[in-house]
């Protein structure tokens, strides 16, 4: 179930601007943006028949997955200008670095009559919310410090974007 992150297909850079192709062949069924503030979580559910394309427009995102029949689960980070595909039956979670922009697709349009949203939450969020450390240690537990993406538990010393603790309460953020 490894999530493959997505860069642009094509960027051009010029004096006028820049133009990047994001995605290629997809059938949209449903075009979204929005705009998300810092810390905010969106998602907590699956699709039974949906697959999304979710792409960071701008800003830093933490994402956790569980697929919802073998219980696999994932957590990344996601960088500006990146997405990641959503298959039917991954439960997912965003968890917002920074106030962010994003674009999302969806291979079918929501049908009010037939819905295919099914809440299922990522049980890593859960501690994320709430803002708890998992640490085995009772003299530690719950002590945070401050960064500039907000409370992080202090066990999780990894500086490494590459590297994500499922289960803490604070992913590292890659800067794009």
């Amino acid at each position: 179930m490894p999530h493959e992150i997505l860069p642009p297909l094509f960027e051009r850079r010029d004096d006028r601007g820049v133009f990047r192709e994001v995605l290629a062949g997809f059938p949209a069924g449903t075009v979204v943006c929005g705009r998300m503030k810092a810390g905010a979580v969106m998602g907590n559910h699956y699709h039974r028949r949906t697959r999304v394309f979710f792409y960071l427009l701008a800003g830093e995102a933490d994402v956790r997955t569980v697929d919802v029949e073998s219980g696999a689960k994932e957590g990344f980070p996601l960088g500006e200008n990146r997405g990641v595909f959503f298959e039917p039956g991954q439960s997912h979670a965003i968890r917002f670095g920074v106030d962010s922009e994003f674009l999302m697709l969806k291979s079918l349009p929501y049908d009010p009559a037939d819905p295919d949203t099914i809440e299922f939450p990522v049980p890593e969020w859960i501690t994320a919310r709430f803002g708890e450390c998992r640490s085995s240690s009772p003299r530690s537990r719950g002590r945070f410090r401050r960064s500039r993406r907000g409370p992080r538990c202090r066990h999780d010393r990894s500086n490494s974007p590459s590297r994500v603790l499922v289960g803490s309460s604070q992913s590292p953020l890659p800067r794009s």
